[in-house]
């Protein structure tokens, strides 16, 4: 009896430590089970986190990239206001020259007129020689007569004097060009000068040619400050219906202008 017994109590004691084995094993699958959700969980959380920091880096190099584009242009921009400020600086240091020259040459066509008056007085009394302000600028008229026989371009004794006269003083106007105009009646050549001079265009231009090739080879100035030019009866100082209106337009007018 006890035999029987002993052996029903043995398979039963092994059920038990079985079963708690498997309950064992259980807890730790559930366990494993829970580790490896929150390790998945982590994974994820990390996942997340990177593609964040992915996406806040791509931010960051746009950014990156649009500064440097806005700091590129603000360079440009910068070098391109460097360049304009050079270019006015030098506009202005040009225009200041411009406008030291320009009143040096008007204190210098002052005194020129100061002394035209002064050496040409007795020709500007009997009206031989007028004396006129162009813009600031002193012009002498000579009437043909002084300069030139009728139809003739061969200057007087008379004339040559008076031209070496003023040559002495237009020889100190180193800055200013020396413009010789040639200007006549609207009378008709008469026909001893046709040939030589067919209308008046020819003559008021072979006249002021004479003067400048006078004041260049005889006066010594120098042929580039020089200019000559006819204007025929076209420009005419008065009306050519009177003999002394056609008489003040026979004449050669000298003028300075300011070289640039």
């Amino acid at each position: 009896m006890a035999a029987v017994l002993l052996s029903a109590c043995v398979p039963h004691s092994q059920d038990a430590q079985l079963d708690g084995q498997f309950q064992d094993q259980r807890r730790s699958a559930a366990q494993a089970g829970e580790r490896l959700e929150a390790e998945t969980e982590r994974r994820r959380q990390a996942e997340r986190e990177l593609a964040a920091l992915q996406q806040a880096a791509a931010a960051c190099r746009s950014q990156i990239t649009t500064l440097a584009n806005r700091n590129a242009a603000a360079e440009d921009k910068n070098l391109q206001l460097a360049a304009q400020v050079t270019g006015m600086q030098l506009e202005i240091e040009k225009r200041n020259a411009v406008i030291q020259l320009q009143n040096r040459v008007i204190r210098l066509l002052d005194d020129t007129k100061e002394t035209i008056k002064t050496s040409l007085k007795e020709q500007l009394a009997d009206k031989n020689i007028r004396l006129e302000d162009l813009d600031g600028r002193p012009k002498m008229i000579f009437m043909d007569k002084i300069l030139f026989k009728p139809g003739s371009t061969e200057i007087q004794d008379e004339g040559r004097r008076l031209l070496l006269r003023i040559a002495e003083t237009l020889s100190r106007q180193q800055e200013a060009l020396i413009v010789i105009e040639g200007h006549s009646d609207s009378l008709p050549m008469a026909p001893a000068a046709r040939e030589k001079f067919p209308s008046n265009w020819e003559l008021s231009t072979a006249r002021a040619g004479a003067v400048a090739r006078f004041l260049v080879e005889t006066a010594g100035l120098d042929p580039q400050r020089l200019a000559a030019t006819g204007f025929s009866h076209y420009r005419p100082a008065a009306p050519n219906d009177t003999a002394d209106g056609r008489r003040q337009n026979r004449r050669v007018e000298i003028f300075l202008d300011p070289l640039q």
